[in-house]
């Protein structure tokens, strides 16, 4: 199990809300061809999943960031497909 931060541990529940919200809009997002707003998304997550000490989530955003750079749509698919199992994984490790 990974050590989490009292305080994070309390905010993660949403966290893991809002990643999962990311995956379902990061679809949408590559069916319009929006690179910026992935690049913007994952940029984010690449952020706050260090910030939570949540290395894979930011190791991902920063998959997906630098796909978006180079307009890449399959690593974005398998970005979004990483970013789900990773939030399976991790909300049963912190249910």
């Amino acid at each position: 199990m990974q050590e989490i931060d009292p305080i994070a541990r309390q905010m993660l529940p949403q966290f893991l809300k809002n990643r999962e919200r990311d995956a379902a809009l990061l679809i949408t997002l590559l069916a319009e061809t929006n690179w910026e707003e992935i690049r913007r998304i994952a940029h984010n997550m690449k952020g706050t999943g260090g910030a939570f000490g949540l290395m894979q989530i930011s190791d991902i955003g920063d998959e997906m960031e630098q796909a978006a750079l180079r307009h890449d749509e399959n690593a974005i698919n398998t970005g979004v497909q990483k970013l789900e199992e990773t939030l399976g994984t991790l909300s049963k490790e912190f249910a």
